[in-house]
């Protein structure tokens, strides 16, 4: 376990944040997320995504969702930026009363990350919306938190990305 901020510590105006290593069940990634993520109960699930084909992968961690999928894309490494500027411009399409973010790239970790955040006014929420390669196809996670918790959270999912990997450990940067 990693610590992402130590209560007391110069700049830290909050609780201690511990990070875990998890596995990303069926999308083969692997990733430091804060402590008490866990999986979404079957009617929380139907009540947040009542929908069919909501994403296999629903985590929880008090008011933050984290949703993903291995889609069937065929993505490689190093076309991540094209393909989250790809999702980007359908966000924009299908959203355009939402404010989105430019299109980032994070390389530090073992995966290189595309993402890009999406403020939800009316709803009170932001999105992250980030994608990578795993398995030779593309990965797509969202993360949703309360927009009154914004600083904290952007600044815990960008450092994740510094962390995200091939489940078996493998460093795959195109």
């Amino acid at each position: 376990m990693d610590r992402f901020c130590k209560e007391g510590s110069e700049g830290c105006s909050q609780e201690d944040i511990l990070l875990e290593t998890r596995d990303m069940e069926g999308l083969g990634l692997q990733l430091d997320l804060p402590a008490g993520f866990c999986p979404m109960d079957e009617e929380r699930q139907e009540k947040l995504y009542p929908w069919e084909g909501r994403p296999p992968l629903l985590w929880e961690n008090g008011a933050v969702q984290l949703t993903g999928q291995l889609t069937e894309q065929k993505l490689d490494p190093g076309e991540t930026w094209q393909a989250a500027w790809a999702l980007w411009e359908l966000t924009g399409e299908l959203f355009p009363e939402q404010a989105v973010s430019p299109v980032y790239l994070d390389g530090r970790g073992g995966l290189p990350v595309g993402w890009f955040q999406m403020a939800m006014a009316q709803r009170g929420e932001e999105h992250i919306k980030a994608v990578c390669a795993a398995r030779g196809r593309m990965v797509l996670v969202t993360f949703t938190y309360p927009a009154e918790a914004a600083l904290q959270w952007r600044s815990i999912i960008r450092h994740s990305f510094g962390t995200w990997r091939e489940q078996d450990g493998a460093d795959q940067r195109g």
